[in-house]
């Protein structure tokens, strides 16, 4: 059929973008790095001015919580000859916070699953923590935990010891434990990793694993307040929504998970359903 609207998710230097029918339905879809908009989305414009939603676009206008995800869809200019929309960002004033991309992903989740009231886990290089109630979001709490453990295997002394890859179970446990107990001593772990490598010839990839399961085990014992005692969605698509699914099901709480993709299109078709 043809294309009706184009959606478009930017993700750092990543550009992704969908061309939808009227029905909803994904007719194409591209990706690309540090590339123009309008070249991505060219083959799929035709006459006329086509709507394209974007998310995660820096400077885009942000809602206060507590708001609901699309507070507004305000029309932004361009000179690319397109109806250009942006979702919004939402912000927090204290702790100060702010987050882009996910928003189109958490008004899909509420969006499919509109009786839902509890905590979003997102994950990703940056996770977050998304408390919603009564169709709105009403606090969050951003970590950089997936963005730490590679700055230090890239940039820090661990760069010599530590694996850029490793999925040992039993030692990612081991850190895991030692993070979620002790998260105060965080920062002396970190290090006392490297010296095991070289005192004790502790293997790259299980390092690598340790250090996944201190860093995670440290956010879960931060995040304690947000998510003790709530119904949990834990949101993505990698291999960490595994382990914060699991980590968290040992802790006695109730999750369900969702697949990062289907709810960011789930919330795209909810912004153009806004739009009307």
């Amino acid at each position: 059929m043809k294309t009706d609207w184009i959606a478009v998710e930017i993700d750092r230097d990543e550009v992704r973008a969908w061309a939808v029918d009227r029905d909803g339905a994904v007719n194409d879809h591209a990706r690309a790095r540090d590339t123009d908009l309008a070249q991505l989305i060219a083959p799929w414009r035709g006459a006329g001015r086509p709507l394209v939603l974007v998310s995660g676009e820096t400077g885009s206008p942000a809602s206060f919580v507590p708001c609901k995800p699309f507070a507004t869809l305000p029309n932004a200019q361009s000179d690319a000859g397109i109806d250009l929309r942006l979702v919004p960002a939402i912000a927090q004033n204290a702790p100060a916070d702010v987050m882009r991309g996910d928003v189109v992903r958490i008004a899909g989740f509420m969006t499919t699953n509109p009786q839902f009231d509890g905590v979003l886990c997102m994950t990703g290089p940056v996770s977050r923590w998304v408390h919603v109630s009564a169709g709105e979001i009403v606090s969050f709490q951003s970590f950089v935990t997936g963005e730490l453990i590679d700055s230090l295997v890239a940039a820090s002394v661990l760069r010599h010891t530590v694996g850029s890859s490793g999925a040992d179970d039993v030692a990612f446990q081991t850190g895991f434990e030692d993070g979620f107990e002790r998260p105060e001593r965080l920062l002396t772990r970190i290090y006392s990793l490297h010296a095991e490598a070289e005192r004790e010839g502790l293997a790259p990839g299980l390092a690598r694993a340790r250090l996944r399961g201190l860093v995670m085990g440290t956010e879960l014992a931060v995040a304690k307040p947000y998510w003790l005692g709530q119904q949990i969605a834990v949101i993505g698509q990698d291999d960490n929504t595994k382990r914060y699914t699991e980590v968290l099901r040992a802790q006695g709480c109730p999750v369900i998970t969702a697949d990062r993709d289907t709810m960011t299109m789930a919330g795209f078709r909810a912004a153009r359903a806004q739009i009307g």
